[in-house]
Order: C-alpha cells, then sequence, then structure tokens
C-alpha cells in the first residue's frame, strides 16, 4: 500500500503552500550494496520488518548511490513523474529539486538515488534547517525531502530503501536530528516519533500531528524544546516552477484527486500550544 506524507511550505499565492512527500509503504527489497548494514542496521535504526525474507528477490536488482550531476535530469523527470497530480493539479516538486542543489543549505552528502537496471528510479534530498529553541538557543537539524519513486516502481519497497539508507548515512556523518512533515499512520512505524513528544512545534508555534523527528543518537533531542524552522527554499515561487515544468512534455493537470483530499485532512491536524504558568 503506498502511503503519503507531506512536507508544509508557507507563502503567499506565488509560493507553493504545501506538498506531500511519497514513500512506499511495503516490504523493502535489499540491495546487495546495503547487505553490511545487516543485524546491527536492525538494531540501531528499527526496521526489522524490512528483511522480511519474502520481500528478498531482486535483492541485487536495486542500489543506493549518490546522485550524480549528469544524472540531474533524469532525478527531476522521476520526481516530476512521481508528484504530478498527487498533492496539487501539477507539481512543483521537480522545480523544487532543481534549485535546492544550489542553495548553500542542500547537503550533498546526502543526496542519494535508488537505481535499477542502469535506470533512476528513486530521490532522496535533504536541507539543513534549525529549531529555535526555548532556551534561546538555535539547533541544527535535517529537513528530508523530497523522496521520489517512480510510478512504475511504487510498492516495491524503493521509497523505504532510501529512507533507511539515508538516515544510516546521516548518524554515521554526526547529524543530530531529522524532521519531516509526515502522515502519522506512516512515520510512527518507520523510526520516527511525534515531534510534539520533545516539545517541538512548527515555526508558528503549533503542535502539528504531522510533525516528526527521528533522533539520530542516544539523548539527541535533549533540552531541544522549541520551534522548528524549514530552511525557506521550501518556499517555492510557483510562477518559476510553472516556467521551469515547460521543459518538459506536457501533462495534465488534475484538481480534487484522493491524494489531494488526504493532504487536506492531515494539514488540519494542528493544535495550539499553551504555554505552562509558572
Amino acid at each position: 500500500m503506498e502511503e503519503d506524507i507531506f512536507h508544509e511550505m508557507r507563502g503567499n499565492d506565488k509560493h507553493y503552500e504545501a506538498c506531500f512527500y511519497q514513500v512506499v509503504a511495503d516490504s523493502s527489497p535489499i540491495s546487495e550494496d546495503l547487505s553490511e548494514l545487516g543485524e546491527q542496521y536492525i538494531e540501531d535504526y528499527g526496521y526489522p520488518y524490512l528483511y522480511d525474507e519474502d520481500s528478498l528477490v531482486q535483492q541485487d536488482s536495486m542500489t543506493v548511490r549518490l546522485e550524480r550531476p549528469a544524472d540531474y535530469r533524469e532525478t527531476e523527470l522521476v520526481v516530476r513523474e512521481a508528484f504530478w497530480n498527487c498533492y496539487s493539479p501539477g507539481c512543483m516538486e521537480h522545480y523544487l529539486l532543481h534549485v535546492m542543489r544550489d542553495s548553500p543549505g542542500f547537503v550533498p552528502e546526502l543526496d542519494f538515488v535508488a537505481e535499477s537496471g542502469n535506470r533512476i528510479i528513486g530521490s532522496v534530498v535533504f536541507m539543513k534547517s534549525f529549531i529555535l529553541g526555548d532556551d534561546g538557543s538555535r539547533y541544527e537539524v535535517l529537513t528530508m525531502g523530497p523522496l521520489a519513486v517512480h510510478p512504475s516502481f511504487q510498492c516495491r519497497g524503493v521509497g523505504r530503501l532510501l529512507t533507511g539508507y539515508a538516515c544510516s548515512s546521516a548518524s554515521e556523518k554526526g547529524y543530530r536530528a531529522i524532521l519531516l512533515f509526515g502522515d502519522p499512520e506512516y512515520y510512527g512505524r518507520v523510526g520516527f516519533t511525534a515531534a510534539e513528544r520533545y516539545g517541538i512545534r512548527t515555526s508558528e508555534n503549533r503542535y502539528h500531528a504531522a510533525l516528526h523527528v527521528r533522533p539520530l543518537y542516544e539523548n539527541a533531542m535533549d533540552g531541544m524544546a522549541g520551534r522548528y524552522f524549514e530552511n525557506e527554499i521550501y518556499m517555492v515561487d510557483g510562477t518559476a516552477a510553472a516556467v521551469f515544468d515547460r521543459q518538459f512534455p506536457y501533462k495534465v493537470p488534475v484538481s480534487g484527486t484522493p491524494s489531494q483530499r488526504r493532504f487536506e485532512e492531515v494539514s488540519s491536524m494542528q493544535k495550539d500550544y499553551i504555554t505552562k504558568s509558572a
């Protein structure tokens, strides 16, 4: 079953207000490139069900590697196909990916693609963001997304494979935590925790049921209660995105899809933060 996860963006009518990031939520075939993670990976990252033996067919047919400049247009095509009409008529995520790569907050060492048969079938990227703590401190964290899987490879575990591998790599590189806005029905099952548990709110100082965090080492979130601020690159210029999309084959935008309605539902799952009285 395909699950939906969303990433909130703010802006006026020229900016993309919000989009969902798509991930495939079934058992993951495991590439030989990932086999060294083994049981230690399961213990450290909490994904024992990814290794369902029934899913280990085609285990050498899919690999995860860093994206290269020669991949850029192919990856953008994959992202466009994955998101078209999912969470708004048309999509902007391929343009978002395009401009992210030149942003100073982009994390190139965590820019991964999934490949099968010398064809790119999925992508995941990260940006540096921050939490403004209630104590006045500023804590650097990672924001994950967009995460995309080509429609012809969805429901095969590609999204999970990318997510698990990327989280492992971020931990190895010493990053503190990964945050994202995602469907609670999915992210609670793949190692993420509701941010409210750590006292983390949106930049508007509200608790959001879709805001999730994945600490990357023990006690990583201690003392980090506060407001989460995504990198400003996520405020996408809709006009620029439309111009960029003209470089690609024409596709028909459609409104009112089930995934668009789900986005609206999840977007409403917010509540006010009430400061405790002294």
